[in-house]
């Protein structure tokens, strides 16, 4: 890897055989952002059409998340600590916005999941004190 670009894309394909002789076969692309700290996933053949941001990332108070897309599926915020657990949860959002979330967890270390149909961005937020 050189440094250039904006970041890596594997296909992640899976084969599973049953007792009975059948096969079945599945693809899925992740992305991950120039860093790491971003991950979004997509099903074989859809193109990715949601990007989402955080502005102010460590964060005291909060965090804002921008979010973009071009689908008009509504698009569901999950703030996950770092056992997985859901410790802030926003449905039904509409399209492109600006959201924030955090404001009521501890310092710490957190997952922002944002998913939007079949589509999934997973970003690593900090919190301090």
């Amino acid at each position: 890897r050189s440094g250039e670009g904006t970041g890596r894309i594997y296909t992640i394909t899976t084969t599973c055989h049953d007792g009975l002789g059948n096969t079945s076969h599945s693809s899925t692309t992740v992305t991950v952002a120039l860093g790491g700290m971003n991950a979004a996933i997509t099903e074989e053949g859809d193109e990715k059409k949601l990007s989402v941001s955080v502005l102010n990332n460590p964060g005291r108070d909060y965090f804002t998340l921008t979010i973009q897309t071009s689908k008009t599926d509504l698009v569901n915020v999950r703030l996950l600590d770092r056992y997985g657990r859901v410790v802030e949860l926003k449905n039904n959002i509409s399209g492109s916005q600006q959201v924030q979330i955090g404001s009521s967890v501890e310092a710490g270390i957190y997952w922002v999941e944002v998913k939007q149909g079949k589509e999934i961005s997973k970003t690593q937020v900090v919190k301090i004190k």
